[in-house]
C-alpha cells in the first residue's frame, strides 16, 4: 500500500462505517413492522378519542346520561372553539327511540392526530321498572339502563403513521347502572375500512374489518374533555385484513386474521396479539415504541 493511499483510505474508513449503521438501522426499521404490529397499529386507530374512535363514541353516549340534554355538545364547543360541531335529535313516539346525527372534528387539520366523524346513533331510555321512557330523567325519574346503538357512521382519521376511512361502522351496546357517576357497558363493536401505513421504510394498504366485545366495560357519565383517561374494563376481539405494499419490503403475509385482548385503563390499552403485548395511546391512537 502506498503512502498516497493511506490518508484517503482513512478518510472513507468512517464513511463506510456510516454507510453499514444506516443500513443496519434501515433493516432495523423494516423489521419493527410485523404481522403483528401492523393489526395493532389498526387497532389503535380504532380505539383512540381524538381518531374519532371507540373512545370518541363513548364519550357522546356519556353526554347523552346527563340531566339536561339540551347542553349536549355544548362542552365540545366550549372547550375547542372553531372546531365543527353539529347534531340534529329526533324523537320516535311509536319506539319510544332518539335519534341523533352528529358530525364534528376531532383535533386539529394541521396538528396530528386528527379526526373526522358522521355518526348516527340510536339511544332508548329505561327506568328503574325496565321500562321505556323517553328521556334520560322523565318526571322525576332518572333512567336505569340505556340502549345505544351507532345506526350509521363514515369519516377518517390520522395519525404520524396512519391514516384510516370508515367503509362500515356499527354497534350495540347496553348500558346499566345509568344512573350512577360511572355505567356500566356490554356489547359489541364493528368497523370496516382501509387503512394506510407510511412508516418503517414501508407503505402498505389494509382493506380490515374487525369486531369487539366490550365486557363490563366502566365510562364515566357526562361530558369530560379527558374521557379516555377514565374507561376501564376488558376487550375482546378479532381482526382480519387484505394487505398490499406499495413500497418496501413486505412482511411475508398477506392475509392477516388475528383475535386480541385488551384491557383499559388510565389512558391505554394493553393490547395481546398471540404472543406479542403492546400498549395503545387512547389519545394519539398509536402503539408506544
Amino acid at each position: 500500500m502506498t503512502a498516497k493511499r493511506l490518508p484517503a483510505l482513512l478518510f472513507l474508513l468512517p464513511v463506510l462505517c456510516l454507510a453499514l449503521a444506516l443500513a443496519a438501522c434501515a433493516e432495523n426499521e423494516e423489521e419493527k413492522l410485523t404481522p403483528d404490529r401492523d393489526c395493532g397499529e389498526i387497532i389503535a386507530g380504532v380505539l383512540s378519542i381524538n381518531t374519532c374512535g371507540l373512545a370518541d363514541h363513548i364519550s357522546d353516549l356519556a353526554e347523552f346520561l346527563v340531566d339536561d340534554t339540551t347542553k349536549v355538545g355544548a362542552g365540545f364547543k366550549d372547550k375547542y372553539p372553531g372546531r365543527e360541531y353539529t347534531m340534529h335529535k329526533t324523537y320516535d313516539q311509536g319506539s319510544m327511540t332518539w335519534t341523533i346525527t352528529i358530525h364534528k372534528t376531532r383535533g386539529d387539520s394541521l396538528v396530528l392526530p386528527y379526526g373526522r366523524a358522521h355518526r348516527v346513533y340510536t339511544i332508548k331510555y329505561f327506568n328503574a321498572l325496565n321500562e321505556p321512557q323517553k328521556y334520560y330523567v322523565t318526571d322525576s325519574d332518572t333512567a336505569r339502563a340505556a340502549s345505544f346503538k351507532i345506526a350509521w357512521g363514515r369519516g377518517y382519521h390520522y395519525t404520524r403513521r396512519i391514516s384510516d376511512v370508515i367503509d362500515s361502522l356499527s354497534c350495540n351496546f347496553t348500558v346499566t347502572n345509568a344512573h350512577r357517576d360511572v355505567v356500566t357497558l356490554n356489547g359489541y363493536y364493528y368497523r370496516e375500512g382501509l387503512d394506510n401505513i407510511s412508516g418503517w421504510n414501508k407503505v402498505r394498504d389494509a382493506d380490515f374489518a374487525m369486531e369487539m366485545t366490550l365486557q363490563d366495560f366502566h365510562a364515566p357519565r357526562g361530558y369530560q374533555p379527558t374521557l379516555y383517561q377514565y374507561l376501564s374494563g376488558a376487550v375482546t376481539g378479532s381482526i382480519d385484513a387484505v394487505v398490499t405494499f406499495t413500497s418496501g419490503t413486505p412482511y411475508g403475509e398477506t392475509t392477516l386474521s388475528r383475535d386480541f385482548d385488551l384491557t383499559v385503563g388510565l389512558g391505554k390499552g394493553n393490547l395481546s396479539i398471540g404472543d406479542k403485548d403492546y400498549t395503545a395511546d387512547l389519545f394519539l391512537g398509536e402503539l408506544e415504541d
